[in-house]
């Protein structure tokens, strides 16, 4: 089953967009807007990719964004989530091709997991959990020790149960 259809719509309170105007934009559909902070271009892009995912994997969806930062060698591209929260790239993994860590920000807890690209700027979140601050280091280490995705599907259920999260929040 796909995705009902999307269009761009205005999200003047999306948190990218508070220091760039261009990013108060989101992808929507007739239940819901999603990945505040896009532009429109960068919206556009996207669509075509996002209508072709079942709805589960729209919440697993994230949308690439170009953002006038400077990044550490090997780190990037930066990434929002459907819920709007921003995601680094942080390094390739080696659980599968074009598999990558990422991280996204403290809101309160951070979403790291593995993603990997699927097409025109859109990326999925392959495993996940959302972290508490004080556990990033050990999460992402224990991660990185992962083989495979079948490994990494293991670090997922773990730490989902540490953090009290169901297996598919």
């Amino acid at each position: 089953m796909t995705a009902p259809g999307f269009t761009i719509a205005a999200a003047p309170a999306a948190t990218l967009g508070r220091t760039d105007l261009t990013r108060r934009w989101a992808i929507a559909n007739p239940t819901r807007a999603c990945f505040a902070g896009v532009t429109r271009v960068e919206a556009a892009a996207a669509i075509p990719v996002i209508e072709g995912l079942g709805q589960t994997d729209v919440d697993q969806a994230l949308i690439r964004v170009e953002l006038g930062v400077v990044l550490s060698d090997g780190a990037g591209p930066y990434l929002v989530d459907a819920s709007g929260s921003l995601v680094l790239v942080v390094g390739s993994h080696d659980a599968g091709p074009d598999t990558s860590v990422a991280i996204g920000e403290a809101r309160p807890h951070h979403d790291i997991g593995l993603v990997t690209p699927v097409g025109a700027g859109v990326w999925l979140w392959r495993v996940s959990a959302p972290i508490d601050p004080t556990d990033r280091i050990a999460a992402l280490d224990a991660l990185a020790e992962c083989a495979d995705l079948q490994a990494s599907e293991g670090w997922q259920f773990a730490w989902r149960a540490a953090s009290g999260a169901g297996p598919s929040e």
